[in-house]
């Protein structure tokens, strides 16, 4: 497998169009015999004037499958001349293209009931498949055909029997046909808070009450279901949904999913106990932990979920941040060709580098044998509590958690000049807007890192450092993924692509400039949030079947054009997209948002009563839709800057069916925008002032508004009754 990241040292035996792309995937592939081509209508020509069928192969680069196969098939010769002599060969990266990915995703599922990556699906020149498959090892075996059975078999039907093939893609192109009117007709059950109780319902048939998680294995952290069963406990006091939450995050944070040295999340635990990890981190899923751990934080105020949360934005700062200021898109979870190797240890290494005493207390806390616990080495895990562990052993807290922070930076360090895994060093739109809001999250719910959260020696102290890396990402989008005021690209890697963006790059990123805004009261976010959820609106919004589609009005013509509301390892694009109108509705008083949003929710109906707990997403925004939204404006004396204590405990607050706003003045000291701007956006500041020159919140819900508190103690005083 080749690496983009690295330069080759001798002149390569075989390059292919891919080595004009800028996707690290589709650059590891540049030097296969294989004849790829990326997914441009050159191929498509290319196939219907040949009269050639096409393999079209999709992956990401840090998928262990796809390197395996490329490995044992593409970078076989006598593979690749069969591919070439008789195919027409596309890949493309299902991170660069998810529309791509979406639509023939469920076509190949339509096809044998499953799917996953790499996907190798078999097309006619019209793009409509007939055959799909996963690995294809390169011989027969396991009781699977190897992909040269295949292609013989394929090869003599196209031959031999094109009308069976013609038969099979015309059933698809029927289904796909359907999916497209699926995707246009409008559901009819009403919506209700029961939805809500169903999903919940589901949640907890399917929760691992000793381990956490909602599967037996593998297992999935899924950051954006627990911050569902978080904001309903926060409403419904039921103590089953804080457990639910709470133990799943803790579980997680103990195990080896999670990077006990240097912060951040594997992608999943292929056991129930979340020891083993399929090794690869994955940016979206550490952006959506933040998030979950940040809220978890706020309704309980354990300082291990505040450590966890810091530890993860940690490792985003040192290992996935871009000098622009943007977030990479993972890592692999294989270097030297072995999965997990960079994160094993072995006993012997720890004493060579910690000496006797320090890899004593090393090895108790992180659980490590002579004869390990994945294939012959270890991986780390915490197996005991702080208080218990430092009482056996004479020690406080504190100086464990000392010895801990020294021992972890030497480790790192250590650590640091192995080999890395891949990193892919593409810049996607849509996950750098998720980035953002659990940034922000963070940085709003625990402004300083408590002193016994402590993790390394050398770590992110304040939520402060957070909000400008927030900050810096979205510049960097701005400025590098937005070619006209309101349109975004999806991806930049060495350059900006020529790929557009997709209702998710909209959807997320906006949302997380909705974040930035109420944390950092810049109204600059605000106007850059409005344009470009305008722009969503105008481009991906179906006013006659309503919801949102994936590919833009002006966009890319596929087979269909998904439309789609549940949940996968990120939220869909509907569901962000839903919240966000909510958020503007109440910040601009507009009833455009508010009737899109609903329409959007409307949509999705049938799904949402039928198994609403694969819809967690979509749920947080019915959630706020059926109970309205509650507005906090707090107004800050003319000449006096606001209170720390004031707006860290207002932002501490746990809040989500609210949006809080800071009247001009704090805005004008903050970013130099002029208060009239923010006024004209969000014209319900226009009657509010600080009254008796003392800071005043005014809490509206339902287009009324409470008597406003006065004063930093009756605000302080009153917070705790805000929901």
């Amino acid at each position: 497998m080749s690496n983009p990241n690295m330069a080759s040292e001798t002149k390569p035996k075989f390059t292919n169009r891919l080595a004009q792309e800028k996707s690290p995937y589709l650059l590891q592939h540049a030097h296969n015999p294989v004849n790829w081509f990326p997914w441009t209508d050159e191929a498509f020509m290319k196939a219907q004037q040949e009269n050639k069928m096409i393999l079209l192969s999709i992956g990401y680069s840090t998928c262990h499958w796809c390197h395996v196969m490329e490995r044992e098939s593409f970078e076989n010769e006598a593979i690749a001349d069969q591919l070439n002599e008789d195919f027409v060969c596309i890949k493309v990266d299902r991170e660069e293209r998810p529309d791509v990915d979406a639509v023939y995703m469920q076509l190949a599922q339509a096809l044998n009931g499953g799917g996953g990556w790499p996907l190798n699906v078999f097309l006619r020149p019209d793009k409509v498949p007939f055959f799909s498959g996963t690995y294809f090892p390169p011989e027969d075996k396991w009781g699977r055909a190897g992909l040269p059975t295949v292609l013989n078999s394929l090869v003599k039907q196209w031959k031999e029997e094109p009308e069976r093939i013609h038969g099979i893609a015309s059933q698809v192109q029927n289904f796909a046909k359907e999916k497209a009117s699926e995707a246009s007709g409008k559901s009819s059950p009403s919506l209700s808070s029961a939805c809500i109780d169903l999903a919940i319902s589901q949640k907890t048939k399917s929760f691992d009450g000793e381990y956490g998680g909602f599967s037996v294995q593998p297992k999935f952290p899924m950051g954006h279901s627990i911050s569902f069963l978080i904001q309903q406990y926060h409403f419904s006091r039921k103590e089953n949904l804080k457990e639910m939450a709470e133990l799943t995050l803790t579980k997680m944070a103990q195990g080896g999913i999670f990077d006990q040295l240097g912060g951040g999340f594997h992608r999943y635990s292929v056991d129930r106990e979340w020891l083993v990890p399929h090794f690869e981190k994955m940016l979206y899923d550490q952006a959506l932990l933040l998030q979950a751990y940040a809220e978890a934080y706020q309704v309980d105020h354990n300082p291990y979920y505040a450590k966890i949360a810091y530890a993860t934005a940690g490792y985003l700062k040192r290992d996935l941040r871009h000098s622009g200021g943007a977030f990479f898109s993972g890592e692999d979870a294989d270097s030297e060709g072995e999965e997990g190797l960079f994160y094993l240890w072995d006993l012997a290494e720890l004493h060579e580098i910690l000496g006797a005493e320090a890899a004593d207390l090393a090895s108790h806390w992180w659980g490590l044998s002579p004869q390990g616990n994945f294939e012959g080495k270890n991986i780390l895990i915490e197996e005991e509590n702080e208080l218990e562990f430092a009482k056996a052993r004479n020690l406080t807290v504190t100086q464990l958690q000392e010895k801990l922070a020294h021992i972890r930076s030497k480790l790192l360090e250590k650590r640091s000049h192995r080999i890395r895994p891949h990193r892919d060093d593409k810049i996607l739109c849509d996950w750098n807007g998720l980035v953002i809001s659990g940034l922000c999250r963070v940085a709003r719910a625990i402004p300083q890192l408590p002193q016994e959260a402590r993790f390394q020696e050398e770590q992110i102290q304040a939520g402060k450092e957070l909000l400008q890396m927030a900050e810096e990402a979205a510049h960097f989008v701005l400025q590098s993924l937005r070619p006209q005021p309101d349109t975004l690209l999806k991806s930049w890697r060495e350059g900006p692509s020529r790929i557009v963006g997709l209702l998710e790059d909209y959807a997320f990123f906006v949302n997380g400039l909705i974040d930035l805004f109420e944390v950092s009261g810049k109204t600059k976010w605000l106007k850059e949030a409005i344009l470009l959820a305008q722009s969503m609106k105008n481009q991906f919004w179906d006013a006659e079947g309503g919801g949102f589609r994936q590919i833009a009005r002006e966009g890319e013509t596929l087979l269909f054009n998904p439309c789609e509301a549940h949940d996968g390892a990120i939220p869909s694009g509907n569901s962000i997209a839903a919240l966000l109108c909510l958020r503007l509705a109440a910040i601009t008083e507009e009833k455009q948002w508010t009737e899109v949003a609903e329409a959007c929710l409307q949509k999705f109906s049938s799904e949402l009563n039928q198994y609403p707990a694969a819809h967690c997403a979509m749920l947080s925004a019915l959630d706020r839709a059926i109970h309205s939204s509650q507005e906090l404006v707090l107004c800050i004396p003319e000449g006096t800057e606001a209170s720390v204590t004031l707006l860290d405990r207002l932002r501490q607050q746990y809040l989500p069916r609210s949006v809080l706003i800071l009247k001009p003045e704090a805005v004008q000291k903050t970013d130099g925008q002029a208060g009239d701007e923010l006024l004209s956006l969000a014209p319900a500041l226009r009657d509010k002032i600080a009254l008796n020159g003392q800071f005043t919140l005014y809490v509206c819900e339902n287009y009324a508004c409470q008597a406003p508190w006065v004063g930093e103690k009756e605000i302080l005083s009153k917070l705790e009754s805000l929901r």
